[in-house]
């Protein structure tokens, strides 16, 4: 049984692991370097909801009734919430 696998999707989840690090790495330095801060703010803007679109289309459901959209509504709204 051969597996295929999307090796785009690998390598952008390799790239937002990388920024959560980085995120966190930079996190005690935001107070200090207004550049380091905007940096912090681009990448929690985007790399949570980003890995969590990318899992999701890669979820492999036997059940056809399942649909992306049931993944896109509850991510906008827990990102609205957090930007709040």
């Amino acid at each position: 049984m051969t597996k295929n696998r999307n090796y785009h999707f690998d390598n952008i989840k390799a790239f937002l692991i990388f920024l959560v690090v980085l995120g966190h790495y930079i996190e005690p330095l935001i107070h200090d370097v207004n550049s380091f801060k905007a940096l912090y703010l681009c990448i929690y803007s985007f790399h949570m909801p980003l890995f969590i679109f990318i899992s999701g289309n890669l979820l492999k459901i036997k059940n056809n009734k399942f649909k992306m959209s049931n993944l896109i509504i509850p991510t906008i709204i827990f990102q609205i919430i957090f930007s709040v």
